[in-house]
């Protein structure tokens, strides 16, 4: 392969953002010759955190965009709320899109992807997909966008113009991607449905192979549940609390996440109503390098995920595939995207979205069947060796990328050679 740059842009910190710093280190490991720099978003004032895959690798550079914060900066934060506030309304009144109308992270971005001088440009999270599929246009590269949520229909807490904007950015520049990445393969199904793209390159969001195992977990039977953070939402932990009020004493629901203040007096008050607040413990957040030796102390994961959007629809949880490699069977809700790994991998059990009774029954049938149990078990351990683990998914993306940039070359070169006769 030729002498080749690569920019990969997240709109979030790499600390917070795992597929943009894994798919750069990814792309960094094809070749010597390929230059990667990453540029992600940290709020002005907060430390930078270099992930620790970013060791040894000699051919990424890691620069960063800080933006204004209500903690740092404010007095930029109030120009650049203006400026996002007026995009919005240029949008209402003309339809014009502005990569400021979906976040003020995305508005120096632009700029700071030209001065990366790629060949290729790769994007990470919605606001980043208008910048990088300009910049990637006014230089004649490459252009790569990764949909890891359906961003046009994420929950409740979207307002109309966000989806609007959304689909608005998504109908423009998806088709003039030339790959599009995807959670999942309904993800990818989905996207091809709704936008009339190529068909997205499903990468799910899987944890690093551990060959090794703690082997410590906690005595009795430890349901688990982990999020980023704890709250009664479409994640679904009010269900689980529910089917947890229904099983026998000594079953015990292990939650861990971040837990705000209000979250904690909401988490307290259900768990007194429901008569659990003994049985139900609550654990802070782990480093991501710790996620699979966090679960492996429990019995069971649960992935609760609700339907009444699209992207929980079609999207997997990356617990799902910490559980696994775990070792913990799973039980999770009966939508699309979780369903197709559950059925794949024989790993865990399926129940209705949503209804509590057929939660804890699934849970009662591992309960009461320890065969049962070590058998899901087994499964799901198996299936994330052989093929839910990171380094099969990355496998993926390189060939992906190198058939990728080596068809660009190739009609590059066939383009020169016309010109020369």
């Amino acid at each position: 392969m030729a002498r080749l740059r690569v920019c990969v842009c997240t709109s979030y910190s790499v600390s917070v953002e795992p597929r943009a710093p894994r798919h750069a280190v990814a792309v960094a490991n094809l070749s010597d010759e390929i230059e990667v720099v990453l540029i992600d978003c940290i709020p002005q004032g907060q430390p930078r955190i270099t992930p620790r895959l970013f060791e040894g690798v000699r051919n990424l550079e890691y620069r960063t965009n800080y933006y204004p914060y209500r903690g740092a900066g404010r007095a930029r934060l109030l120009f650049e709320k203006m400026k996002y506030w007026m995009s919005r309304q240029v949008y209402r009144t003309f339809g014009s899109l502005r990569a400021g109308a979906l976040s003020t992270r995305a508005m120096k971005l632009e700029s700071l992807l030209l001065d990366a001088k790629a060949d290729v440009y790769m994007g990470y999270n919605i606001d980043a997909l208008l910048p990088v599929s300009r910049a990637a246009a006014r230089v004649g590269a490459v252009t790569v966008f990764d949909c890891q949520e359906f961003y046009s229909d994420m929950g409740q807490w979207q307002t109309g113009l966000d989806r609007e904007l959304i689909r608005s950015v998504e109908r423009k520049y998806l088709p003039a991607c030339d790959l599009v990445l995807a959670a999942s393969d309904e993800m990818a199904d989905e996207l091809v449905r709704f936008y009339g793209i190529k068909r997205p390159l499903p990468l799910y969001n899987v944890p690093p192979l551990q060959a090794e195992l703690p082997g410590e977990k906690i005595e009795g039977f430890n349901l688990y549940w982990r999020n980023s953070s704890i709250n009664l939402s479409s994640r679904g932990l009010g269900d689980g609390l529910a089917a947890l009020s229904l099983l026998p004493p000594d079953i015990k629901l292990h939650v861990q996440g971040r837990l705000s203040e209000q979250g904690r007096e909401e988490l307290e008050r259900r768990t007194r109503e429901l008569g659990i607040n003994e049985r139900v413990i609550v654990h802070s957040p782990y480093e991501p390098h710790e996620a699979i030796n966090a679960a492996s102390r429990y019995t069971v994961g649960l992935c609760l995920e609700q339907s009444g959007c699209r992207n929980h629809d079609v999207t997997v949880s990356n617990k799902m595939f910490d559980y696994m490699m775990a070792g913990l069977p799973v039980v999770a809700s009966d939508l699309p995207g979780l369903r197709d790994v559950v059925k794949r991998s024989g790993g865990g059990l399926l129940f209705e979205s949503g209804r509590a009774e057929d939660l804890a029954s699934k849970i009662m049938m591992l309960y009461r069947d320890r065969e049962l149990l070590d058998q899901t078990a087994g499964r799901a351990r198996g299936f994330a060796l052989s093929e839910g683990n990171l380094d099969a998914e990355m496998k993926k993306l390189q060939d992906a990328f190198s058939a990728l940039v080596n068809s660009k070359m190739k009609v590059e070169r066939q383009a020169i050679q016309a010109l020369s006769i």
